[in-house]
């Protein structure tokens, strides 16, 4: 396997879909946090608790909503009785059936609330309310930063807390305006870290960018690693080789390439045959 090898500096950079800010639908203090640096979690672990008189409020109005359908389907199921026996018009079975699907709407509007929310649906059937709402991670990872304190007063869209997954990385290469040409999706990409040069890794080009830097004269190609590699850090710096024009030729390696001279002696040779220091690659038959 040949090819036309180019070489790319990069850095590990994680997706957008593995990180994760942490924010609130609605403004509150926080009551408790339950996370510290660098914890894993799960998606869906709680990682605090904040709370705030509307949070009570969203829960009325969804125990509220649950009370009115029920009573509207079984006054709308008496009706629909009546109506069957001729004893209501349909003008007046319509308008019962007008109001079951709005409370229909509205304890479904309640109920995406609670949800969204994160509160117990559950326990709001029952009746319980919480004065307090839990702050849950969107994705299983690692607690990478947290920006909140006891007490404070947190408002919609503030992060609060950093959440990554790191296995998945993949890498952001630069590549030099004259080499565009040569760059592919699916390209092979060998490389090492700076941890551990020593060691070559593999990576799968998905990305090419369409667009030049205009100070660096370069574009940003992405690339898929293909081993897992458990010493890559987001932000890492990396050298890399792209490997182009992949193709299996006849190659000889250069201790069997030799050349014939006849006029040439070298000490310890025999005449007219010289090692040759270069190799010599066959593309093509002849």
């Amino acid at each position: 396997m040949l090819s036309h090898d180019i070489s790319a500096r990069g850095q590990v950079l994680l997706l957008p879909d593995k990180r994760a800010n942490v924010s609130v639908l609605m403004g509150g203090t926080v009551q408790s946090i339950h996370v510290t640096y660098g914890q894993r979690v799960r998606k869906g672990t709680v990682l605090a608790h904040y709370t705030h008189p509307a949070i009570i409020e969203v829960q009325q109005n969804y125990i509220n909503s649950s009370l009115m359908l029920e009573v509207m389907q079984q006054e709308f199921n008496r009706q629909e009785s009546l109506w069957k026996e001729k004893v209501k018009s349909d003008k007046e079975f319509q308008q019962v059936k007008m109001e079951v699907m709005k409370a229909k709407a509205e304890y479904s509007a309640a109920r995406a609330k609670i949800t969204m929310m994160n509160l117990d649906v559950e326990s709001l059937d029952r009746g319980e309310i919480s004065s307090t709402a839990p702050i849950v991670s969107p994705m299983s990872g690692q607690v990478e930063d947290i920006y909140v304190a006891l007490g404070q007063y947190v408002d919609v869209s503030v992060p609060l807390f950093l959440v990554i997954d790191r296995t998945s990385p993949v890498l952001q290469l630069k590549v030099f305006e004259k080499d565009i040409h040569l760059i592919e999706k699916g390209q092979r990409v060998t490389f090492s870290s700076s941890t551990s040069a020593e060691e070559e890794y593999e990576a799968e080009i998905f990305n090419v960018g369409s667009v030049v830097d205009q100070d660096a004269r370069i574009i940003y190609v992405m690339a898929e690693i293909s081993n897992p590699v458990t010493d890559l850090v987001p932000g890492m710096f990396l050298a890399s080789t792209i490997h182009t024009r992949e193709q299996y030729l006849n190659a000889l390696p250069e201790s069997a390439v030799v050349i014939e001279n006849e006029n040439v002696n070298a000490p310890g040779q025999q005449q007219g045959i010289l090692p040759c220091p270069v190799n010599l690659f066959f593309s093509e038959p002849g």
